[in-house]
């Protein structure tokens, strides 16, 4: 993981965790594998040997653009298409993402004046340039089923209400009436009422005052009135939650992890690892030498050379009581 990589999220299905990174073009991860899955970019099919004689059948992951078979390094890399995939979700989604930044940045809890408005708008603004192509908080936020005012949970985010309602300034609006970001469907904003009309607008701002923590009533804090109440459609309602892309993504990705050999290491190979990168130079090592507290080692001429190692992943019993006689010796 590069040191750019942030880490985001975490779901958890049968005791196997995905943890989910800010990443960028030329990263790799299983997150990756989840977060293709997710935008469709990907998809799984059950595969059979040719042979007549072979009736057992496989998986394998194939791309949606071509449907050609992906071979494991390009299934974990994030690639120019998927790059190109999330920009398109991200200005599908824009208003969602601009709305997560308003919340969740602490931009909103910031507004105490009306002059404090418009700079929380281009912060927000700002967030979303930033992130624009790659995977961020925000877009796995909204892939796991964020809405205005909801509650993380492992399935998905989920809202008290059906439909909860955001405040937002006059400008995020017309962005939208303007073509300058796209309107998302009915099945995300149901409705957008102006603040100062009635009808609607009494109805949502009813809803608002009533469901929002207080830190998200800037309006009133900073006495704005030239706003509009967006009413969402929940994606998961408390008591009721739906598993959102991102999980049936995660699910479906760690099911395959031991077929991909993306595993993770257990806890006696990250052992060997470490041993080995940090194990004394023989050359140069006095002996004996501490390995850990419980181990004290040295180094034994043996007939091998590294034209000729044994086999190490086995040997045999008798092999290796030899060879632990001769170092006895």
């Amino acid at each position: 993981m590069s040191s750019s990589s942030k880490r985001i999220y975490k779901i958890t299905i049968n005791n196997r965790d995905i943890v989910f990174n800010s990443r960028s073009e030329g990263e790799r991860g299983r997150d990756i594998v989840a977060v293709k899955y997710a935008l469709g970019d990907i998809y799984q099919a059950s595969i059979g040997d040719n042979s007549p004689d072979d009736t057992s059948i496989g998986t394998q992951w194939f791309s949606c653009e071509d449907n050609k078979p992906l071979s494991v390094d390009s299934l974990v890399t994030f690639d120019k298409k998927l790059k190109t995939t999330l920009m398109n979700f991200q200005i599908n989604n824009q208003i969602l993402i601009l709305n997560y930044y308003w919340e969740k940045m602490g931009i909103v809890a910031g507004i105490e004046e009306e002059t404090d408005v418009y700079p929380a708008i281009q912060i927000s603004l700002n967030q979303f340039d930033a992130n624009f192509g790659r995977i961020s908080e925000a877009t796995i936020a909204i892939l796991h089923g964020w809405r205005p005012g909801s509650t993380p949970s492992n399935r998905s985010f989920f809202n008290s209400e059906e439909y909860p309602v955001e405040e937002l300034p006059r400008y995020f609006y017309e962005l939208i009436t303007q073509g300058v970001i796209v309107r998302p469907p009915e099945n995300i904003i149901r409705r957008i009422a102006e603040r100062r009309r009635l009808g609607q607008a009494i109805e949502l701002k009813e809803s608002f005052n009533n469901s929002s923590q207080e830190f998200r009533k800037w309006a009133s804090r900073s006495g704005t009135s030239d706003t509009y109440f967006f009413e969402y459609v929940a994606s998961s309602v408390q008591g009721s939650v739906v598993d959102s892309v991102l999980y049936v993504a995660a699910s479906q990705t760690l099911s395959d992890i031991d077929s991909l050999g993306m595993d993770e290491l257990t806890p006696s190979q990250r052992i060997d690892l470490i041993a080995k990168a940090i194990e004394p130079n023989h050359l140069t090592t006095k002996d004996p030498f501490e390995i850990t507290n419980f181990k004290i080692g040295f180094f034994n001429k043996t007939e091998y050379t590294f034209q000729n190692l044994p086999e190490f992943g086995d040997i045999s019993l008798d092999l290796k009581a030899s060879l632990e006689a001769s170092a006895l010796e």
